[in-house]
């Protein structure tokens, strides 16, 4: 039982040592064009930091807008690497 569980563990942390694809491993051109292909994508932006990006407000949810979302890359501290989905403001009534 324990060689299964030592087993698991060792297949669990092999895959989280993996992670998500690193916005300072790409050009500022092709982190862009990784976000367009994949229409959204989490990348990691920072030794512990990561955000969603998207393409367009499509891959949002209904009640949210978009905004410029910047990473840094190899060429660029602050690439435009696509969008960052946000709540959508409503008109405060007075």
């Amino acid at each position: 039982m324990c060689g299964v569980l030592g087993a698991t563990a060792l297949v669990i942390g092999t895959a989280n040592a993996q992670g998500r694809p690193d916005t300072r491993d790409y050009t500022c051109a092709d982190a862009r064009e990784l976000v367009r292909r994949e229409g959204a994508i989490v990348l990691s932006t920072g030794d512990h930091t990561y955000s969603r990006f998207v393409d367009h407000v499509g891959h949002c949810f209904r009640n949210e807008v978009t905004q410029p979302q910047f990473a840094p890359t190899i060429d660029q501290r602050q690439c435009f690497a696509g969008y960052l989905c946000i709540p959508r403001m409503l008109p405060s009534i007075r």
